[in-house]
């Protein structure tokens, strides 16, 4: 990632650290673009994410700055569902209430058309960041509850993929 694209996204989360979003015309939801993968897409692949920084080294396998503990690539569709259907509804459950942090454990990269999206999720702190590859424009945000976790959870330790502080 680049220096000015992390200071991109740092910039953002401070911005928005501690706020409830009561705007009018602001709703949480899963970017149009990630969603439309989410619902069918031709590859689908779940990360386990370390949710530390470290801004003198760089990791090897990383996913927007986050170090890459383990990752599967989901290919049934009814497991696919379950994990999507999963994270929706823990963004309905969401009011525009977040903590003001941001560790994702978590990771999705869905790709349908040509056209990758990659979601670094926090459970923690109820955050997604949403990025589409080939957009040089800083990632959309939403939030979620904490209902999800315990399903990606199972589903990456199903394939003896470690999550973080275990």
């Amino acid at each position: 990632m680049h220096r000015s694209r992390l200071i991109q996204i740092t910039a953002l989360i401070l911005s928005l650290s501690a706020i409830s979003v009561t705007a009018g015309d602001w709703t949480n939801k899963i970017p149009d673009s990630a969603r439309i993968a989410l619902e069918k897409p031709e590859q689908f692949e779940l990360l386990s994410l370390d949710p530390n920084r470290y801004p003198n080294h760089r990791p090897k396998e990383e996913f927007h700055g986050w170090r890459i503990l383990g990752s599967m690539t989901v290919k049934d569709a009814e497991s696919q569902n379950e994990l999507v259907t999963a994270l929706k509804k823990c963004v309905e459950e969401n009011k525009g209430m977040a903590k003001s942090c941001f560790n994702p454990r978590h990771g999705i990269r869905v790709t349908r058309d040509g056209k990758t999206n990659d979601l670094a999720i926090c459970f923690e702190c109820a955050r997604v960041l949403a990025f589409e590859r080939g957009k040089d424009e800083k990632p959309d945000l939403f939030f979620v509850t904490g209902s999800a976790q315990p399903l990606f959870n199972r589903t990456l330790m199903k394939r003896n993929i470690p999550l973080a502080g275990r």
